[in-house]
């Protein structure tokens, strides 16, 4: 009897971490509508959907693309503490709106605050840029060497229109 609760209780919890590893959208709820879900922005600056992107623990750099039918935020997938800084490893979170229902589709490596230029095919970030092809992302596109400089330190680029430059 007691060897059949244990089994019982054994199974569950691998089934319970195999559930949760294989669906990383898990970590995040339903959204539906315009904006994810959340009120359209105001004349007060507020958080952006709290408990969800905006969250306790490290996030950074929320945009949407032009279209408004995707979205990137960037979070810590580390353990960062002021005790383990090397534990750092910020990872841009993509959601796309499909059907009204936004779903994760894309995850990576953080490589720079993400910019797009005016018709969303190109995402900028820091010395590099990705080109939209169907519906995901080309391989980071590394700038010319001139650009590309370590005597230059952290460069961001930024998007022109005009004389209004963002």
């Amino acid at each position: 009897m007691k060897t059949t609760q244990i089994f019982i209780i054994t199974v569950a919890i691998s089934l319970n971490s195999l559930f949760a590893q294989d669906n990383k959208e898990s970590e995040f709820p339903t959204l539906e509508g315009p904006y994810m879900g959340q009120k359209p922005p105001g004349m007060v600056a507020e958080p952006f959907a709290p408990g969800i992107i905006s969250r306790e623990d490290w996030e950074l750099e929320a945009v949407f693309a032009p279209g408004m039918i995707e979205f990137y935020f960037t979070i810590d997938r580390g353990a960062y503490t002021s005790y383990d800084p090397d534990n750092f490893h910020p990872t841009t979170v993509g959601f796309r709106q499909e059907n009204n229902l936004w779903k994760k589709f894309i995850e990576f490596r953080r490589r720079g605050e993400i910019t797009f230029s005016p018709d969303g095919n190109r995402m900028h970030m820091a010395k590099g840029y990705n080109d939209r092809e169907g519906d995901g992302w080309s391989e980071l596109i590394i700038l010319d060497p001139m650009i590309n400089r370590e005597d230059w330190g952290i460069i961001r680029l930024s998007i022109c229109q005009g004389h209004l430059c963002v």
